[in-house]
């Protein structure tokens, strides 16, 4: 099950305007680096377990190999384990090259880590040949997303950086910039408004709660539900915002605050933006309570094909109009169909690599199975577990080459990441992350309910 012997997924081709021999990319999954966006004048909410699920979404950078071609570099911030480098290699995947930042994890990025790795820039800058080699290839910098730390190692290195700018990516990942945007267009929001102070976030809710069951505060930057808090009644407000002022000496802030509506479906559709604009892969995505769960391929498995298509349409409108500000990348634009049917085509705009990106290229790894479904699941440990010990909690039915059905595991690194040096067994989460392929959606459901109640037996005990 060679990936066309070992060649990148990621369409780094199209957007390359120069000629060379060979290209090189060099991959840096800096997942949790939004946070570099965030400016003085934007509210963030305090969270249990934040330090937890950081730790965790810092080991997701591993996912990046799926998007590297076996000539390419795979920068972690941890060594990859090497019973799950085996594991991969079973299954006929060329693990690219890797690279690993000293001491990486003790860095609040993946990109601080980099920059402050002496040595790292020095072997990173060889392939590029800034250091005096001689270099025929092209060599590109392809962060996860992209901020100002991105564009100091690419030109560090001597790579070509790919992205539009720092500046230009905080503005168009800023939820209040979606929103704006759609109101722009003429497409519908979400009930609700930009706050600038705790004062307009206590009346917006006086007023949303009138018509919504839940309330959600949204942070202006946080993929995948890490910015949500969401309020189920006003004593909880009151709580938030007693602590936002004891926290904050200026309470003069941004947040948005909306309704929350149940949803029915909703969609991630992405398209490559340059000098033309074509989609590039269309997922359902899978939340709880507005987390991000995971992504199924197809999405007409579970949707309305109608609906899909005019969701394709309203989300090129968007791509287009996000490129007129100068965007050049890949995009991937959130949607939602409530559970009345009320459509709002653009609830979030990603210019970044997405989860769903990724996902993608497993789809295309496994060969394009009926269905698939690419999930995490929550595993709770008194101690960290090995690769093995992980496959016997899973059970027997791995994924099989010849059906193309069955559970393959994308991320191990994730399992112990909360398992410290100085960690006392205390109880501790992990994540893992998995694809499930069936031969349609009742099979892929059905195999993932199996997957759940293996996890939550283990979990009890």
């Amino acid at each position: 099950m060679k990936r066309n012997n070992g060649s990148r997924v990621f369409p780094l081709d199209f957007f390359l305007h120069e000629d060379s021999e060979y290209h090189k990319a060099i991959f840096i999954g800096n997942i949790n680096s939004d946070k570099l966006w965030e400016t003085d004048d934007i509210l963030k909410i305090p969270k249990i377990f934040a330090a937890e699920i950081d730790r965790i979404i810092r080991h997701c950078d591993e996912l990046m190999l799926f998007l590297a071609g076996i000539n390419d570099i795979v920068v972690l911030s941890h060594p990859l384990d090497n019973a799950f480098s085996d594991y991969l290699a079973s299954y006929g995947f060329d693990v690219p090259q890797i690279e690993v930042i000293e001491q990486g994890l003790s860095y609040p990025t993946a990109g601080q880590g980099v920059l402050n790795d002496c040595g790292l820039i020095k072997r990173l800058s060889a392939y590029s040949g800034k250091n005096g080699d001689k270099c025929r290839e092209i060599v590109s910098l392809v962060p996860y997303e992209c901020t100002y730390e991105e564009e100091g190692i690419a030109q560090c290195i001597g790579a070509k950086l790919f992205s539009c700018g720092h500046k230009l990516n905080a503005e168009v990942n800023n939820k209040a910039f979606a929103r704006k945007l759609a109101e722009e267009m003429g497409m519908p929001v979400l009930r609700g408004q930009l706050c600038n102070d705790l004062s307009e976030i206590i009346s917006t809710y006086d007023k949303l709660n009138k018509y919504f069951d839940k309330i959600v505060l949204k942070e202006l930057y946080g993929s995948s539900g890490r910015g949500l808090t969401l309020i189920e009644n006003k004593k909880q407000l009151d709580s938030i915002c007693k602590m936002i002022e004891r926290r904050e000496t200026n309470c003069k802030k941004k947040l948005l605050v909306e309704g929350w509506y149940d949803r029915a479906y909703s969609y991630n559709c992405q398209f490559l933006v340059d000098d033309t604009i074509i989609p590039y892969c269309y997922s359902q995505q899978l939340l709880v309570n507005g987390i991000f769960m995971g992504s199924v391929f197809p999405p007409k498995m579970f949707g309305d094909e109608y609906l899909i298509g005019r969701q394709m349409e309203q989300a090129l409108e968007i791509a287009l109009k996000v490129s007129e500000y100068g965007y050049r990348g890949i995009i991937g634009i959130d949607s939602l169909i409530t559970n009345l049917g009320d459509v709002f085509p653009c609830i979030e705009i990603n210019a970044r690599i997405n989860f769903s990106t990724i996902y993608f290229a497993v789809m295309k790894f496994l060969e394009n199975p009926a269905v698939l479904i690419c999930k995490w699941y929550q595993i709770n440990l008194t101690f960290g577990i090995s690769f093995e010990e992980l496959l016997n909690i899973l059970g027997e039915e791995k994924y099989d080459k010849s059906t193309k059905r069955g559970y393959f595991i994308i991320s191990f690194g994730c399992v112990n990441a909360n398992i410290l040096p100085d960690y006392n067994s205390d109880p501790v989460t992990g994540r893992v992350y998995v694809a499930i392929a069936g031969e349609n959606a009742h099979d892929a459901l059905d195999q993932a309910s199996h997957l759940e109640s293996r996890i939550l037996i283990y979990n009890s005990k």
